[in-house]
Order: C-alpha cells, then structure tokens, then sequence
C-alpha cells in the first residue's frame, strides 16, 4: 500500500520558498560581489535557476538591481574590473563575459570614459614635456606650454 506521497519534485518554487526571502539574499550577495550574473548565483546561492531569474527579474524591475548587457562593447566596465581575475581564473574570458547578463546596484556608475580622459590628459602632458626637453636639448626655445609642464614635472 502507498502512502500518502506527495511528488516534491512537481510542486511550485513559490511553495518551497515561502519563508525565504531570496530577493534580500542575492541582493547582498550582488552588493558584496560589486557585480554577478546568474549561473554565480546560483552556483554560491545553491537556488535554482527559476527561482534566480524569476527573482532578479523582479529586483530589476523594482528598481533594486539593474541589468547590464556587455554584448557588442570592447572597453571593460569600471564596475567589472575587480572581478576580471576571478573570471579569468574561472576561465571565463571575451566573449564569455560579454554575452553574460550583469546584474550591479542601481546607482553604479561607469567611470571608463572618465578613465580615459584623465590618461589622455596625462598623456598630453608627458609628451609636451618631452617636447620641451627635446626643444631645450636642439637650442629651440620652449613654448609657453612646454615651459608650463617641464615646470609642473619638476615640483
């Protein structure tokens, strides 16, 4: 005689997850990552991966996380560069990263064009200092702009 079973396997994730609360779960686990896609969460969280999507779906919608798509950009987010060591540790690499669904804090920012600036800035400066030293060296005297580096390099 069977008893009374019931197929655990059948039942609805809402059922399981009723004293749960995986929203506040992955967004801790996003906030102190600094970012994730969802095969990591589910791999560190053990949940499943409906329960993952249909709650990050959720989350973002709520304005809790947002979702980042890499696809078709070549520049690192300023967000994703502490992780790209354990990615390529992980043997994660290019396209791999790219084509993963990012999932951040809302209010992150990407600083790369930032970056950018400021080293070409720096690298302005680097080369019109040069050029006042080369300038200096022929017995061609410096522009203003020249001088103004080379006196910035030396204080």
């Amino acid at each position: 005689m069977v008893g009374n079973t019931t197929l655990d396997g059948l039942r609805p994730p809402e059922e399981y997850e009723e004293e749960m609360n995986y929203e506040s779960i992955i967004l801790e686990f996003v906030k102190k990552k600094g970012c994730s896609y969802p095969a990591e969460i589910m791999r560190e969280l053990g949940i499943s991966k409906d329960t993952v999507y249909l709650k990050l779906f959720k989350l973002v919608k709520e304005d809790w996380l947002m979702k980042h798509n890499l696809y078709g950009t070549f520049m690192v987010p300023s967000w994703l560069k502490p992780r790209l060591q354990e990615l390529w540790d992980d043997g994660k690499k290019g396209d791999s990263i790219r084509h993963m669904s990012w999932y951040t804090l809302p209010g992150v920012k990407d600083t790369r064009g930032d970056d950018i600036l400021e080293t070409d800035k720096q690298h302005k400066k680097d080369i019109t200092k040069i050029d006042g030293e080369m300038n200096t060296k022929r017995g061609v005297e410096p522009t203003e702009e020249q001088k103004e580096a080379m006196k910035e390099e030396s204080d």
